[in-house]
């Protein structure tokens, strides 16, 4: 009888223990070992009092931090302005340079922009710009670059091409390239205007690989691509002068190449159809 109580205890002890061990095992302090003074100690940490159901993701909102941040005025970028052309008058050009080969001495002789400054020659070229020494109005006899240290321009137009359209073509335009930059760093406040070089006719075109209207245009597209449209233009006055073909007129050149004296009247009203004007903020972009 006593055997049998004993075993009938014995399961109820174990019964109690099985019970209850959930509610001990959490009692159970969480123990964390650390080094004092060589030797191991403990400390207890605290059970946290809730366990999320699922891990917690970073938070990715930024309402928070832009919150903080709502009273500042927000960056905005400058609008970008891209100027258009304007028909101007003759006193446009009082602070104008026209740069340039043969076809710009017949704007400086036959054109009527006659209060413009003049730095041209026949034969001048991308490749000899730099050593032309000219006698220019009022100035006297200087280089260009001399020329741009003498004096400040508000426009400068340039066009240069037919006489080195047989040269390596990437090597010209990176000349010509080079003269730009040089405007801009002398020149500052000043509008760039580069004019595509005239084409010649098609007797003239057809006679040889080099010298054509072909290339004519090759190379009026890489001058075209210096143009930003905000200090630097490009603009073509072929439309004036060719035929339906694209050559220049037979009856507007006496030698296949230049236009009659009478026509530069009808360029220069060109370029003044082409004229860009800018307001005072506008300047100083």
């Amino acid at each position: 009888m006593i055997k049998k109580n004993s075993l009938n205890f014995i399961r109820a002890f174990l019964c109690s223990i099985v019970i209850a061990s959930p509610f001990l095992i959490r009692q159970i302090p969480y123990v964390k070992e650390k080094l004092s003074n060589g030797k191991k100690d403990y400390a207890y940490l605290e059970e946290p009092n809730d366990f999320p159901e699922t891990p917690e993701k970073p938070s990715t909102d930024n309402s928070a931090s832009n919150t903080n941040n709502s009273n500042e005025n927000p960056i905005e970028k400058p609008e970008e302005k891209t100027l258009s052309f304007e028909t101007v008058t003759n006193s446009y050009f009082d602070d104008a340079l026209l740069i340039g080969d043969s076809r710009t001495v017949g704007i400086q002789k036959y054109g009527d922009l006659k209060n413009a400054t003049y730095f041209c020659d026949t034969g001048m070229s991308i490749y000899n710009i730099y050593s032309k020494k000219l006698s220019v109005s009022g100035v006297g006899k200087v280089t260009l670059k001399e020329l741009l240290h003498k004096k400040q321009f508000g426009k400068i137009y340039i066009m240069l091409g037919i006489n080195e359209i047989g040269n390596n073509m990437d090597k010209s335009a990176k000349k010509f390239q080079e003269v730009v930059k040089l405007l801009r760093d002398s020149q500052p406040n000043a509008i760039i205007f580069i004019q595509a070089n005239l084409h010649v006719t098609k007797e003239k075109s057809e006679k040889g690989p080099t010298f054509n209207n072909r290339r004519i245009d090759k190379y009026n597209s890489k001058l075209a691509a210096l143009a930003d449209n905000k200090n630097i233009f490009y603009f073509d006055a072929n439309s004036l002068f060719d035929d339906a073909g694209g050559n220049l007129r037979k009856d507007y050149t006496f030698d296949n190449t230049h236009i009659y004296a009478k026509y530069y009247v009808n360029w220069t009203r060109y370029i003044k159809e082409h004229g860009i004007i800018k307001t005072s903020e506008e300047q100083t972009i």
